[in-house]
């Protein structure tokens, strides 16, 4: 990295402490990550029972860019990652986490460079950078191997702000082909980095350039393959509805403002994480009051980020930065098996990480006695606070059972029943069938309670494979019982049509670790 303007020897000193200070903290933070193998919940499709990722060749590589049967969205640079290291590491999973957490590491010097480009003050960019590197939210991207989307579409995306900004200071062509260039890399790691052009328009704003009609047509360019993405992003996960209870049109309305608050509140009180959030259950025909006092609570904000421009431009920054990189996630068109997850605010953290470091620079600006030492002090303490808990969520990735039962144990009576029903695989591979059973069992009632079913479950299960229903849900009750009785290879031939019937892609479940011992039971 070269320093983005001229700079003295102990400037060029204190850049180079704070980057380290970065690295190392965040090291620490996410370690035992790497202790982790795979894990059954999407791992199995995306790398050790993927063939595709199998073939370095020429026609293989051109197979990875050709096929969208692996992945709800198009991320053939993800699978690319994944076909260079079994190349070279075969299924070895602490070759996957070291790559995972070297992007990571590599995304924090980034969102460092980012925002002491945008800002030009070098502490305020090690808070932000130091808050996105050992956040807890973060631990899902990073230890998490099927998530190297976030990680590696993040590491494009913060090249190309980094870019921008360096387009804006020396305005050379480069630049700005070095930004076409890096959003196309992120775009083919995971779509949601078409946003990207609206940050850069964010920006502008934020260093008071106008928003005018010259300004736009300067970045139609990247805002005609923004477009090209989002339609591509359509026909890739045409068939992949949500999985989950029934919603309304109008509950739909609910679903993205509460996302929004969810995202807030866990953020500021990262506890009770969970790899599966429980859909809500609606009492009456009605969703939970949270869900419907959250509109009125995102006016209210709204209202107090509107009111904060006529003083200073950072509030608003941060929280459309947040608000802007967060919208693809927010279930504006129902897809997958979770309304919300920690992964999704991989990049939008950097906003809100924004707010408290300025939030923390004005606090040293105030002349009141204690108030800058003790602004520092908390902020220590928070890090050190976000540190352990990011070392003790890493733990959670690093076997199937530790991760299948952490979100058991946080939400016994949620609507879960994906957890149960991997962690329900797991028991049947190791063998314990009544644990499988039971497990399967929780799936029915679960899906069953949802249907209002009723009587012998058994036949009920059979007379709707006979014709033709291709309910899931009947395929696992029958697993269940074949586990029940000890015929394991029945049971697992019934979980693979369930899979397929769930709009699982890719190779079927068997009970055979991947070679290399990558699966941790």
């Amino acid at each position: 990295m070269t320093l983005p303007l001229t700079a003295t020897r102990s400037e060029t000193r204190a850049t180079i402490i704070a980057l380290f200070i970065i690295l190392v903290i965040t090291f620490i933070s996410f370690y035992p990550c790497l202790r982790g193998g795979f894990v059954n919940f999407d791992d199995d499709r995306y790398v050790y029972r993927n063939p595709m990722i199998r073939d370095l060749s020429r026609k293989g590589i051109a197979t990875i860019f050709a096929s969208t049967d692996y992945a709800v969205i198009y991320c053939p640079l993800v699978f690319l990652s994944y076909a260079i290291e079994y190349h070279f590491f075969d299924l070895q999973p602490h070759a996957y986490h070291v790559t995972n957490l070297i992007l990571h590491l590599c995304n924090c010097l980034l969102v460092f460079w980012f925002i002491f480009l945008l800002s030009r003050n070098r502490a305020t960019a090690l808070v932000v950078a130091l808050l996105f590197g050992v956040h807890p939210l973060r631990v899902e991207s990073v230890a998490w191997i099927t998530e190297r989307k976030d990680v590696l579409y993040a590491f494009f995306f913060l090249g190309a702000l980094v870019s921008y900004q360096y387009a804006l200071i020396r305005r050379s062509p480069l630049w700005r082909l070095s930004i076409v260039f890096l959003f196309l890399l992120a775009l083919l790691s995971k779509p949601a980095a078409l946003v990207l052009p609206l940050v850069f328009l964010l920006c502008d704003y934020l260093q008071g350039a106008k928003i005018d009609r010259e300004n736009l047509l300067k970045k139609l360019p990247l805002f005609s393959i923004a477009v090209a993405f989002l339609i591509l992003g359509f026909f890739t996960a045409r068939g992949y509805a949500r999985t989950g209870p029934a919603f309304t049109a109008c509950d739909q309305l609910f679903i993205p403002p509460h996302a929004l608050l969810f995202y807030l509140y866990k953020s500021i009180v990262p506890v009770r994480l969970s790899c599966l959030y429980p859909f809500p259950v609606k009492h009456g025909g009605f969703l939970p009051a949270i869900f419907l006092v959250s509109p009125l609570i995102l006016i209210l904000l709204g209202a107090l980020i509107a009111r904060s421009t006529r003083s200073t431009r950072k509030i608003a920054f941060g929280s459309l930065f947040f608000l802007i990189t967060v919208l693809p996630a927010l279930q504006l068109f129902p897809t997958g098996t979770a309304i919300v997850a920690d992964r999704f605010t991989y990049i939008p953290s950097i906003g809100l990480s924004f707010l408290l470091a300025e939030l923390i620079a004005w606090l040293y600006g105030r002349k009141v006695t204690c108030v800058a030492p003790l602004a520092a002090v908390a902020f220590v303490g928070l890090i050190v606070a976000l540190s352990v808990l990011t070392r003790s969520r890493c733990t959670v990735w690093d076997s199937n059972v530790a991760l299948w039962e952490d979100t058991v144990r946080k939400y016994p009576d949620g609507y879960v029943p994906l957890a149960y029903f991997n962690r329900g695989i797991v028991y049947t591979d190791m063998g314990l069938h009544e644990k499988a059973v039971s497990d399967f069992n929780r799936v029915l009632m679960l899906y069953y309670g949802e249907r209002g079913i009723r009587g012998d479950q058994t036949e009920t299960c059979r007379t709707l494979i006979a014709t033709g229903g291709g309910y899931a849900e009947a395929y696992n009750f029958l697993a269940s019982k074949y586990a029940e009785i000890g015929k394991t290879q029945e049971a697992i031939a019934c979980l693979n049509v369930s899979r397929q019937l769930r709009g699982e892609r890719g190779a079927p479940l068997h009970t055979a670790p991947p070679r290399g011992g990558g699966v941790k039971q």
